[in-house]
């Protein structure tokens, strides 16, 4: 049976993934190891759909058949996401440390291989494609090699509770991608295929990409649609200095520690709970929003000397990514308002100082997401490809799947 794909975001706190089904699950990144035998007091509870009493039920053990076990036990048992957090300390990723070295992150792809396994009930070996940051890929041969080295092999997972399901799978191929093109490609292209109506204007000369996660933010260039080798880059620089300088301001202002999910909830609305009390702080949200915006374009002059690019060369600047969100609330009639733009209008502010022409522009669709829509759209790709390849050389094998993937320029060039 055909080969299936699973696309893999490792973020900070959730793991993103996606299949063939272009459907995107997300998971906790805390990760709590017990004992095989342990008899655990706390229930997982029902949910609205299976696949989300799936997720809130993450009592899994994991057996790896063959290959090596530098980041992988041979046999573990972990629970995660809301059970993880009842059983107190549980592990999180380092966001100093690459993606590539951490033991986490290689449960977490194997997780996420094995429940697209089960929500799709597939068969078929698996392709896993991963995002990583262009400065892990600049020693391409090191990051892409551990990951391809330990996440090859055959595994059998078994979910616990009261999903009681057991998958099998091999792993039989790894490829990495860097962020900076994948919000790029969710840009320019639809996931069936074409160039999406606002990105036509731009399909020839320079386009930046823009990134923003919560530790790092990357770049990269598409001159013409094609990827600019050599252009990516990763500044230790993302969302969390956004809730670092709002939590200063509430500590100033109201004289306590805000909680990290407080200041996401202040980042996404502009608003402050206290008790049963909103309070705008939506101008302390905006000032953080510059503040970060002129910190990141004063670091990309250094940038634009490296790629030998002025800043005036760019048609457009693209901006995507959890980072890059704009803050909504609703009025006392339900309504849905701004509080604050998009952080692709901080970063024009501060981007015409250097070229007053260029447009910075939000990915429009789905920019949280734009990551893993980009890996569905590599992967789909050289999937659609490769059936091609194969019925072209056997001319007896009828074609599987129809799609307009066929664009010329997609295929060849992303």
């Amino acid at each position: 049976m055909d080969n299936t794909f699973v696309g893999i975001d490792l973020g900070a706190s959730q793991t993103r993934f996606i299949s063939d089904d272009a459907k995107i699950y997300e998971m906790g990144n805390n990760i709590k190891e017990i004992n095989p035998d342990e008899k655990l007091r706390s229930r997982p509870w029902a949910a609205e759909t299976w696949e989300d009493e799936v997720l809130g039920s993450l009592d899994i053990e994991i057996d790896r058949i063959e290959g090596p076990t530098t980041h992988l036990k041979k046999k573990a048992r972990y629970l995660v996401g809301t059970l993880a957090n009842r059983m107190g300390a549980s592990s999180t990723p380092n966001s100093l440390q690459n993606k590539a070295e951490q033991n986490i992150n290689y449960t977490n792809a194997i997780l996420a291989a094995a429940l697209s396994k089960l929500f799709s009930n597939s068969d078929g070996d698996i392709k896993l494609y991963i995002a990583l940051p262009p400065i892990e890929l600049t020693a391409r041969a090191t990051s892409e090699a551990q990951l391809t080295e330990e996440l090859i092999g055959s595994y059998v997972v078994k979910f616990n509770a009261n999903i009681n399901r057991v998958v099998t799978f091999r792993i039989v191929s790894v490829t990495c991608v860097e962020e900076s093109f994948l919000t790029l490609a969710s840009f320019f292209f639809k996931p069936e295929g074409g160039f999406r109506p606002e990105a036509k204007p731009y399909v020839r000369g320079n386009v930046l990409g823009i990134d923003i996660g919560a530790s790092t933010t990357d770049l990269g260039v598409m001159q013409d649609c094609h990827i600019l080798e050599k252009s990516g880059e990763t500044y230790k620089l993302g969302g969390n200095l956004v809730l670092s300088i709002i939590a200063d301001g509430i500590r100033a202002s109201y004289g306590y520690d805000p909680e990290k999910e407080e200041l996401q909830a202040a980042v996404e609305t502009g608003m402050l709970e206290q008790g049963e009390t909103q309070i705008n702080i939506a101008r302390l949200v905006e000032e953080a929003k510059k503040e970060f915006a002129l910190r990141l374009v004063e670091k990309m002059q250094d940038y634009f000397t490296k790629i030998a690019i002025t800043p005036n060369k760019f048609k457009a600047v693209v901006v995507g990514g959890g980072g890059s969100m704009g803050s909504f609330t609703v009025d006392e009639n339900g309504n849905p308002f701004e509080t604050t733009h998009p952080m692709s209008e901080y970063i024009w502010q501060e981007f015409k100082k250097v070229s007053g022409n260029v447009p910075v522009i939000q990915v429009s669709a789905d920019p949280r997401h734009a990551n893993i829509n980009g890996l569905y759209i590599k992967a789909i790709v050289e999937k659609i490809t490769a059936q091609r390849a194969e019925a072209a050389l056997a001319p007896q094998l009828q074609k599987t799947q129809s799609t307009n993937l066929s664009d010329k320029t997609l295929r060849q060039n992303f």
